[in-house]
């Protein structure tokens, strides 16, 4: 009779946990998707930067680009959202690099951080 209380309860917690795991992978990202204007302050040999960026949803993840200075665009390789922390990664001039975005409300249209973890970044939602 233990092993069945048992096997019963290992049931609901697996059935628990998998509810769980489904709704964090559907997640609503509305609230970041759009265009924005990135600044990093700083960059050694390249100074400050203005990225114009557009970040999109598709099949539930975030994806997008940036165009540098120069009018290259570039691919997001990941962008990772956790709580109150946007991460993105991605390949620019020879180097994987990435940067970091927090608010105090993910809603907002403006959002600070820091670019490989002690540059300035400030970002503004563009207007539609």
């Amino acid at each position: 009779m233990k092993n069945v209380k048992l096997l019963i309860a290992l049931f609901f917690a697996t059935m628990a946990i998998s509810c769980n795991c489904n709704k964090q992978d559907k997640r609503e990202f509305s609230y970041i998707t759009g265009q924005w204007d990135i600044d990093i302050y700083g960059i050694p040999e390249y100074g400050d930067q203005r990225i114009a960026t557009t970040i999109e949803e598709q099949d539930s993840l975030l994806t997008g680009f940036f165009t540098d200075a120069s009018g290259e665009t570039i691919n997001f390789d990941t962008i990772e959202v956790e709580e109150d922390e946007i991460t993105f990664k991605f390949n620019w001039r020879e180097r994987d690099v990435h940067f970091v975005l927090e608010s105090d409300s993910l809603e907002a249209d403006k959002m600070q951080g820091k670019f490989m973890m002690f540059l300035k970044v400030e970002a503004v939602r563009k207007n539609s």
